[in-house]
C-alpha cells in the first residue's frame, strides 16, 4: 500500500510542481513587495515631529501622544545623533506616562522619559552648544522636567535648564511669549527650592512681558 500511495504521489509531483512553485513564487512576491517600500521610505521631517508634538502636549489624549510618539521614533531611528529629537521624544514618554492606566506602566514610561530627556540634552549639548536648537531643547526638558512629580526629584535639573535659558545670549532673542515662559518658570522653581526672594523678582520680569503666561505657569506651579 505505501509502494503505492509513493507511487501516486511521484506521478503527481509533475502536475501539481508548478501550482505549488507558482503559489510560493507569489508569496515571495508579496513579501518581497511588503518590504521593499523600506529601501524608499523617508522619515517624517523634523517640521512634522515638532507639529505633531504641539498637537499632542495641546491636547494631551493618548491617540496624540501615541501619534507624535509614532512619529518621533521614525524621527530619531533616522537621526539617532540628533539630542534636540530625542528630548522631544523623552518628553513624550513622559506624557504617555501621564495618561497610563498601569502604575507599573506610569513608572516605566517616566523612567523611559527621564531617561532619554537627559540623553539629548546631553547630547544636545555637545552637538548644538548654545545654539536655538539647544535652548529649545532645554525648554522641553525643563518644563517636563517641572511637571514630573517632585518625589522623582528633578527640580534641580529644571531649575538648572531654565537658568541656562535666561542666561544665554539667545535669550533677547527668543519670542516674548518664551522669554515670559522661561522667567515664569525660573521663578516657579527658584520658590520651590526656597527661594522666595529671587523667583519673585524673576516672576516680576515676566509679567512686564505677558501678564497671562506669567500668571497660569505661576498658578500651575504652586
Amino acid at each position: 500500500m505505501r509502494l503505492h500511495v509513493a507511487r501516486l504521489l511521484v506521478f503527481r509531483l509533475p502536475v501539481i510542481a508548478p501550482a505549488f512553485v507558482l503559489a510560493w513564487t507569489l508569496a515571495l512576491t508579496c513579501t518581497l513587495a511588503t518590504l521593499a517600500p523600506a529601501a524608499t521610505w523617508a522619515a517624517p521631517t523634523w517640521e512634522q515631529v515638532h507639529a505633531a508634538y504641539g498637537i499632542a502636549r495641546e491636547r494631551g489624549d493618548a491617540a496624540s501622544i501615541d501619534a507624535a510618539l509614532e512619529m518621533a521614533d521614525a524621527f530619531t531611528a533616522a537621526h539617532p545623533q540628533d539630542g534636540v529629537a530625542l528630548t522631544y521624544r523623552g518628553s513624550l514618554a513622559a506624557m504617555s506616562a501621564r495618561v497610563a492606566w498601569l502604575p507599573w506602566k506610569k513608572l516605566s514610561l517616566l523612567n523611559e522619559g527621564i531617561r532619554q530627556m537627559d540623553e539629548g540634552i546631553a547630547m544636545a549639548s555637545r552637538t548644538v552648544p548654545g545654539t536655538p536648537q539647544e535652548i529649545d531643547a532645554r525648554m522641553v526638558h525643563g518644563i517636563t522636567s517641572a511637571r514630573i512629580p517632585r518625589t522623582f526629584g528633578r527640580g534641580g535639573a529644571a531649575l538648572g535648564d531654565f537658568r541656562f535659558i535666561v542666561n544665554s545670549p539667545q535669550f533677547p532673542r527668543l519670542q516674548p511669549q518664551h522669554q515670559a515662559t522661561a522667567l515664569s518658570w525660573l521663578a516657579v522653581m527658584l520658590k520651590r527650592s526656597g527661594n522666595e526672594a529671587e523667583g519673585q523678582s524673576i516672576l516680576q520680569r515676566a509679567l512686564a512681558i505677558d501678564a497671562a503666561i506669567a500668571r497660569a505657569i505661576s498658578q500651575e506651579g504652586e
